[in-house]
């Protein structure tokens, strides 16, 4: 059975809404499409199957008969607006409803459940619920040693994610993948420009636009040539770099221009990003009258959330500070001619369904230079842009789709507020004050229901236990993946094989859930299906050496962090001396393969063996071979042992060493740094301290004063 046949099963809460009328009428009203330089007065409008079917002049325009008339005499009206940055995943039904009563008219779900987000489009697309357009993401492409360390860290599922780490696991996230649905492909933490560079291709060949985060790993410029169409947030990571100069940002706005990406700086969750505990609970607390519209669940998230930003304080970063040099490059950017649009992040605190587009608007007039007419083009004609729905949807025409707000105040001589609308079109149904009442009443009385929306995976097992198929037993495989519950994956493919699914694709998704789910503490007793699925994965790849290494490679890496799998990690890298290839198959082997090889044996030995000859000895092999006349890099292997608490003799030696083959003040002050360290460590304090002030001397700086204070502290 396809995955829209199971969707189909999904049965749903609410009921059905009326239809609207057959033919609707706005007329005498001024139109403020921002497409124009002008507003253009005394039109009207006839909308008939949810599209606008004439327009024109009020005196010659004719009204015909039955139809709804709405009087437009001193009104004003745009298009629908769009948010292109929302997570549906934490909002029930009702959210969409409210994107509806405040003109938002089209978004765009940027990660979150696939399943959920179809439930949606489809109760809208039959008319059940009254709600935007969505266009979603699905689960968002990570970088997998990032994704494992949040979910350790904040003791999360961070669910609906694909990890990958290189380009070769890009095509087998695909196909794990299968046939989830999407609207486009988004990515968030990408190891290098290699990969991202795959997952490009991949998206390409599936006809999916590709956007998502700026990436600290890589430039901008590299992003684009992947093929990434837009760019999610205000860029920070690349401001933490002080070599991310001015002429580098023309650089990149060049590329953005020439290559017609879309930027989409999401201010207004930006500004949370920037505040303080103290702050976030100042603003929790003075109240909003929004709040109550969403639901008391997301309002302990939110609260939760100030607790981790409490917890992380400042998390090394001047927020504020840099957000001076980021708004610059932002205008710069605008001053170009990049088109940007207008995305709130929806479920970050604070940012309310619908009513924080006009906030976001408001932010590109403060911040980014912008005339209220272009802050309204960002949200009405560049959200459909960026989804190539510019011949439909985006502009107040004939044959455009009738997503339409009418205000009192004129947009183009200030952005509007939710309080200006008169009324809202949707898919050509009119709803007036009174509809938009009681559907926010309805909103408010639903906030905190759960609709079978919310729970289509549930239906979906509910269905496969009632009547399993291999489809079935497939679907639920990578939904579950996805969903970050690989002990639930591993079983379901395993179902999936024993009704006859294809041998290879059963393997791979097992393996792959196997190695992503090793730092689970359910998987530590599973290595030996760990090996029993890895010589399956490998019989299915073929014979050749390169991809016995490959994936003996690829489970050494996992089994490395799982440290009560050492027997079977001992076994895995004897496996990789034995198979590292050769010859011919040595020209199959990315030489990136051999230096991870290299750097797996090296942190076996000094994480597990304690041998550290032998890690040494590996870490060499990755080196220059003058490594040991080079201060920096001798500086760089001290401090790898002095980190491990290995051979602190040895440390010190080699940084004694790095100090000798200093070649410049602060390079030799770099290294006794190191050295001070090592000593304390090995509590020769007096040393120690001595030692930070000959550093101190060469390249004083506030860091170096706090090791001294620490130093001499330690000492008294």
């Amino acid at each position: 059975m396809s995955f829209f046949a199971l969707v189909g099963l999904l049965c749903f809460a609410l009921p059905i809404t009326d239809s609207g009328p057959s033919i609707l009428v706005i007329r005498n009203v001024t139109l403020a499409d921002p497409v124009l330089e002008q507003v253009v007065p005394h039109q009207t409008l006839i909308v008939q199957d949810r599209v606008i079917w004439a327009m024109g002049s009020a005196s010659e325009i004719a009204i015909p008969d039955q139809a709804t008339v709405v009087d437009g005499s001193g009104r004003y009206l745009i298009p629908g607006l769009s948010d292109m940055h929302v997570h549906l995943q934490s909002f029930n039904d009702t959210t969409l409803t409210l994107f509806a009563v405040n003109g938002v008219t089209l978004v765009r779900d940027m990660g979150g459940d696939p399943l959920q987000a179809r439930a949606f489009k489809e109760r809208i697309a039959e008319g059940r619920l009254i709600g935007p357009r969505i266009f979603a993401a699905g689960p968002i492409f990570e970088y997998r040693k990032w994704l494992k360390a949040v979910r350790s860290h904040f003791k999360t599922p961070l669910e609906f994610r694909i990890p990958v780490r290189d380009p070769h696991e890009v095509a087998e996230a695909f196909e794990i993948m299968g046939p989830l649905p999407m609207d486009l492909v988004k990515v968030r933490t990408i190891a290098d420009a290699d990969t991202m560079a795959a997952i490009g291709r991949e998206a390409k060949r599936r006809q999916l636009a590709l956007t998502g985060h700026v990436e600290g790993r890589f430039s901008i410029e590299e992003s684009i040539e992947a093929g990434q169409t837009g760019f999610e947030h205000l860029p920070f990571l690349l401001f933490l770099d002080p070599e991310f100069t001015e002429a580098k940002w023309e650089k990149a706005i060049d590329g953005m221009v020439r290559a017609n990406v879309f930027f989409d700086p999401t201010y207004v969750a930006m500004m949370d990003r920037m505040r303080t505990a103290e702050e976030m609970q100042a603003n929790l607390d003075k109240g909003d009258p929004r709040s109550g519209l969403v639901s008391d669940s997301l309002r302990r998230k939110w609260q939760d959330q100030v607790a981790e930003r409490r917890a992380e304080g400042g998390g090394g970063i001047d927020w504020k500070g840099t957000f001076d040099k980021v708004n610059r490059f932002v205008r710069r950017c605008h001053q170009r001619k990049v088109p940007f649009l207008t995305g709130t992040d929806l479920a970050v605190p604070m940012v309310f369904p619908g009513s924080s587009v006009y906030e976001e608007m408001q932010h590109l007039v403060d911040h980014a230079g912008f005339t209220p007419r272009e802050a309204l083009r960002a949200s009405t004609l560049n959200g459909p842009r960026a989804l190539g729905l510019e011949k439909t949807s985006g502009r107040i025409a004939v044959g455009q789709r009738a997503d339409l707000v009418l205000l009192k105040s004129d947009p183009f001589t200030a952005v509007p507020s939710p309080d200006a609308i008169v009324g809202v079109v949707v898919a050509g149904r009119w709803l007036d004050r009174e509809k938009r009442a009681s559907l926010k009443a309805w909103v408010q009385a639903n906030r905190n229901k759960t609709f079978d929306t919310s729970k289509a995976d549930q239906v979906l097992e509910r269905t496969y236990r009632e009547a399993p198929t291999q489809d079935k037993a497939l679907f639920l495989a990578r939904y579950r993946f996805i969903q970050g519950d690989y002990a639930a994956s591993i079983q379901y493919f395993k179902e999936a094989g024993a009704r006859g699914a294809d041998e290879r694709l059963v393997a791979l998704g097992r393996f792959n859930a196997l190695l992503n789910g090793l730092d689970d503490p359910d998987f530590q007793c599973n290595c030996a299906m760990a090996s029993r699925i890895l010589e399956r994965y490998i019989e299915r790849r073929g014979n050749s050496h390169a991809m016995q290494f490959r994936g003996a490679l690829r489970l050494s890496e996992q089994l490395l962090g799982a440290k009560a799998c050492n027997g079977l990690l001992g076994q895995s890298l004897a496996r990789l001396d034995t198979l590292k290839p050769a010859g011919e198959d040595a020209t199959a082997l990315d030489e990136s393969l051999i230096q991870r090889h290299l750097a797996l044996a090296m942190n076996f030995h000094i994480s597990i063996t304690g041998d550290i000859d032998k890690a040494l000895a590996y870490r060499s092999m990755l080196m220059p071979k003058d490594w040991r006349d080079n201060a920096g890099l001798l500086n760089n292997t001290a401090w790898w042992l002095f980190q491990h608490r290995a051979g602190l003799d040895r440390a010190q030696k080699l940084a004694e060493a790095g100090v000798a083959a200093s070649t410049s003040p602060r390079e030799k002050a770099n290294v006794l740094d190191t050295l001070a360290e090592i000593q304390h460590a090995r509590g020769e304090t007096d040393a120690a301290l001595d030692t930070i002030r000959k550093a101190i001397d060469l390249h004083d700086s506030p860091y170096l004063r706090k090791q001294e204070a620490r130093f001499a502290q330690a000492g008294e």
